[in-house]
């Protein structure tokens, strides 16, 4: 499943509200999430995207341990390796 499909699939539950309300009896706060969703509440603004900071890594040391992270995180499917076919690559 692409992140699209899968961003697709999250928001058709709302779609679907008036069959959990016919299947089942909902608490107040499930049906109002079901219906509109979850909203994240910040305790302030999050910082202004200021492009991609690149990380510089001073040893192999550091480098292997970044790359054993990345690795792990992939395989618990906490991050998603995103393709660049067909995008130009930066400096190109």
């Amino acid at each position: 499943m692409t992140a699209a499909s899968k961003q697709e699939a999250a928001q058709l539950l709302s779609e679907h509200c008036s069959e959990w309300l016919n299947a089942c009896t909902l608490a107040k706060w499930m049906d109002r999430l079901i219906s509109k969703g979850h909203t994240l509440q910040y305790t302030s603004v999050p910082p202004r995207f200021n492009g991609i900071v690149e990380t510089t890594l001073s040893s192999k040391d550091q480098q292997l341990s970044l790359l054993a992270e990345l690795q792990q995180l992939l395989a618990k499917k906490f991050l998603l390796e995103l393709s660049l076919e067909g995008q130009g690559q930066a400096g190109e």
